[in-house]
């Protein structure tokens, strides 16, 4: 999206950041460069003026830490929302994907992404495959945090947890687990991982293989069962 498509000052500001720092991940932002993208000489004088970036003698770009520090946010803020949108709601380029991304990063609030960070497990890559800036929850986490919701091969033996969705690409798999009656709402223990993945619901215990316990993600219970 271009920087004239935002209305709001601070929409406008964010995306200046963002194709700056885009620009530096990818090598280098020359302020040349950056005319096309409606990034004019006035617009870098206010960010050097208010201590985001320096140009350099041979108009190289560069964030100073206030800078860096708003294009991490950003930026983080942008590939979870797209990695949630790819990952849970299954919406892709086709469906205006990148549209929605683009609104809802200037609106999503850190804590709001901590949630979404903490749901999908702490991503460390787009669905692109760049970097996601690590954030408070990521820190908690690695130390005593699990997600809310996690996929079924990544629960431990013994957990038990609500079916809150199911995410693959293979119709098969989705007709499979839909036939099984593996659908939102089934409650399930995990009886075992290994050699094979082993679960049971209702009074159903049931074998299978970790591309279809890849596509089962749970809302798992606090404690385990005694």
């Amino acid at each position: 999206m271009n920087i004239a498509d935002h209305d709001s000052p601070k929409e406008k500001h964010e995306e200046i950041l963002e194709t700056i720092g885009v620009s530096l991940e990818n090598g280098a932002a020359k302020a040349a460069d950056l005319q096309d993208k409606d990034i004019t000489l006035p617009r870098l004088e206010k960010l050097i003026s208010s201590n985001h970036i320096y140009i350099d003698a041979e108009n190289y770009i560069h964030f100073l830490p206030k800078g860096e520090r708003e294009f991490l946010s950003l930026i983080r803020r942008h590939r979870l929302t797209e990695r949630f949108l790819h990952d849970v709601l299954d919406f892709s380029e086709e469906d205006g994907a990148e549209a929605i991304i683009c609104k809802m990063e200037h609106i999503v609030t850190e804590d709001f992404a901590d949630s979404i960070c903490t749901l999908l497990g702490h991503p460390t890559v787009s669905p692109a495959g760049k970097p996601i800036p690590p954030g408070r929850c990521c820190i908690q986490g690695k130390d005593r945090l699990r997600p809310l919701i996690l996929a079924l091969n990544r629960m431990e033996a013994g957990e038990t947890g609500t079916i809150a969705f199911i995410s693959s690409t293979d119709n098969m798999v989705l007709d499979r687990l839909g036939a099984m009656g593996l659908i939102p709402g089934v409650n399930l223990s995990l009886k075992q991982k290994k050699p094979a993945v082993v679960i049971q619901f209702e009074q159903t215990v049931l074998s299978m293989d970790d591309e279809y316990a890849n596509a089962i993600f749970l809302r798992r219970n606090i404690h385990r069962p005694q």
